[in-house]
Order: structure tokens, then C-alpha cells, then sequence
């Protein structure tokens, strides 16, 4: 997920007209807008333009979090549907992963890198990316203790037909595989 930071609300336009040629690229980016403009006609025009969710300041972080969430959640069709890669399925929406139909034991960390590349399956994800998704305000998340996590997460899953592979300089493919 990008994330676009605009200070000044003076730049909502210029805003708009970014995300308008967003769509009219058909580039499907979850877009949430954060203003202080609380007309009514703002916050139409916010959606006309392409926009998913519009939030007025000042606004509580948890629910900041939850539409984050939410759009997460549309942004990757998750909601309501399973991902199976080996013998491996994630129900996100459940916040498990099992294998067989039996539930893994992940901690919290593990679970959030395995869920990130199984909504990616087949695709490279940077360990930038990564990094970026597990952090919080309070904690980046160095490329050691990103490591730490694959390492687990290669010894946790390989024997069920998943492989992540390292695609040198680009990040990490989980993909099926065959079993150990």
C-alpha cells in the first residue's frame, strides 16, 4: 500500500488531479484522503475523483487503522475468500493460515510476512515493502530482524510444498514447490 502525505490542505487540488490521472490509468492504489475540508462538496468530489475513503481531522488513530485495514482488505480481495499456495491456505479475514487444514502457529510477526507474501503470490515483493508494512510509529523494522522472519518462516512452511525464494537486488518470491 502507498501512502500519500499532503501537509497543507491548499494542495487538495493538486491532490485530486493526482489521483484522477491514478485512475484514469486504471492503476487500482487504494486511496484514503485525510483533510481538514469538511464540506460536503469536498468530500464528493474526494470519491468522484477516485478515492476510497475520505476522513476529516481530526480524526482517532484506531479508526484511522481500521479503514487502513478495510482497504487492505478490498485492495487484495481477501475479505471473504481464501488464498491457497501448496498445501498452505490463509483466511485472512480469520487471521489464520493452515496447511492440510490444520492450523500453523505463527507468531504475530511470522504470520504478518507469510500473510504479505501469500497476498502476493507469484510476485516479487521487495524487503523494503516488507519492512514497511511491519512497521509501526514506535518501530522500523531492520533487514536483519526481516531475515529472522524468513529464516522461521522457510523452516515452518517448506515441508508443505511452499518455497520463498531470494530473487538477488528485487526481495523475495513465495511460491508452490515440492515437499521436503
Amino acid at each position: 500500500m502507498t501512502i500519500l502525505l499532503v501537509e497543507d490542505d491548499a494542495v487538495l487540488a493538486d491532490g485530486l488531479d493526482w489521483l484522477r490521472r491514478l485512475r484514469e490509468r486504471r492503476i487500482l492504489l487504494p486511496v484514503l484522503i485525510l483533510t481538514a475540508r469538511d464540506g460536503m462538496r469536498d468530500r464528493i468530489e474526494g470519491i468522484r475523483q477516485g478515492a476510497d475513503d475520505y476522513m476529516v481531522k481530526p480524526f482517532a488513530l484506531q479508526e484511522l487503522e481500521a479503514r487502513i485495514h478495510a482497504l487492505m482488505r478490498r485492495c487484495y480481495g481477501a475479505f471473504g475468500r481464501s488464498v491457497a499456495v501448496g498445501r498452505l491456505t490463509l483466511e485472512a479475514q480469520f487471521r489464520r493460515i493452515s496447511a492440510d487444514g490444520e492450523p500453523i502457529e505463527l507468531t504475530a510477526r511470522d504470520y504478518r510476512v507469510l500473510e504479505i507474501l501469500m497476498l502476493q503470490t507469484g510476485k516479487v515483493v521487495a524487503k523494503e515493502r516488507i519492512g514497511r508494512m511491519l512497521s509501526t510509529d514506535d518501530e522500523t523494522q531492520t533487514d536483519n530482524a526481516i531475515d529472522i522472519y524468513l529464516y522461521r518462516l522457510r523452516k515452518r512452511i517448506g515441508r508443505y510444498g511452499v518455497t520463498i525464494r531470494t530473487m538477488r537486488g528485487l526481495g523475495y518470491l513465495l511460491e508452490a514447490g515440492t515437499d521436503e
